[in-house]
């Protein structure tokens, strides 16, 4: 007779918990500290809402199990010399293939990735990258419209004029809130893991690329070749990232934010 790895499905989930507690008190710890943007907590509760308003049915799957045991074990082996996120982001996925039905799984180990705190990481490795691929970016586009500007680093040099694509034109904050827009719309709308892996590869493009035009067209304000208010900064962006979830919304749901659902 087959052997059953478990009875009941809630027994290796709590077993799980137990033997992640480093990873929760670390949670706890780095989103009371300030050190990091407290976005997680808006993932978290919006998985909140979503295991509320479908209900939650722990799936049992010996299959499931012995892949959050590998997990784990992975977990364990590495614990000595990863950093504590790499581990949250390990026992994250442990517990996503308990808990969340295999159809909805991307979309819901998404938010829960999410939930971590992970934006002033994702800063200090990913921040200085982006603001070198939006300065890259604009230069090509600048060059094709016929300014000769030329690139050091994040500055862009122009006549004399020195331009600098800062920190907040990295867009870690607008690709944070793409990606959490598109596994939201994702899970609500109850897509398939395929096409909430596209809603998220979608985001990120969208994002990265407004971010690219963005630093484009503020090239024109700085370089004082249009006459623009000071709240332009802000409003070309705002725009831009509205702009690039208008057409992320489209692409997951099929219709605008303000079309009823049919």
């Amino acid at each position: 007779m087959r052997l059953r790895l478990i009875a009941s499905p809630r027994v290796p989930l709590v077993a799980l918990a137990i033997a992640l507690w480093p990873v929760w008190r670390w949670y706890a710890l780095r989103t009371c500290d300030g050190s990091d943007e407290p976005y997680g907590l808006i993932a978290l509760a919006t998985l909140a809402v979503v295991l509320v308003r479908n209900g939650m049915e722990l799936p049992r799957s010996e299959k499931r199990i012995v892949c959050a045991a590998i997990l784990l074990g992975v977990y364990a082996l590495l614990f000595p010399i990863m950093s504590p996120l790499p581990r949250a982001l390990l026992a994250v996925a442990a517990v996503a293939t308990l808990v969340f039905r295999r159809q909805n799984l991307v979309a819901n180990a998404a938010l829960l990735g999410l939930s971590l705190p992970v934006v002033a990481t994702v800063q200090f490795y990913l921040g200085y990258p982006l603001r070198v691929v939006a300065a890259e970016a604009s230069v090509v586009t600048l060059r094709a419209l016929d300014f000769a500007v030329t690139r050091e680093g994040t500055l862009l040099h122009w006549r004399g004029e020195t331009i600098m694509v800062d920190a907040p034109c990295g867009g870690v904050r607008m690709l944070w809130f793409g990606i959490y827009l598109a596994a939201a719309l994702a899970v609500f709308s109850q897509l398939g893991n395929r096409r909430s892996l596209f809603a998220l590869i979608a985001a990120v493009f969208l994002v990265v690329g407004a971010n690219m035009v963005r630093a484009t067209a503020l090239f024109f304000k700085e370089a004082r070749i249009v006459a623009l208010p000071d709240w332009t900064h802000t409003g070309v962006g705002v725009v831009l990232f509205a702009g690039a979830i208008f057409i992320l919304v489209r692409l997951t749901t099929g219709r605008t934010p303000w079309q009823s659902a049919t």
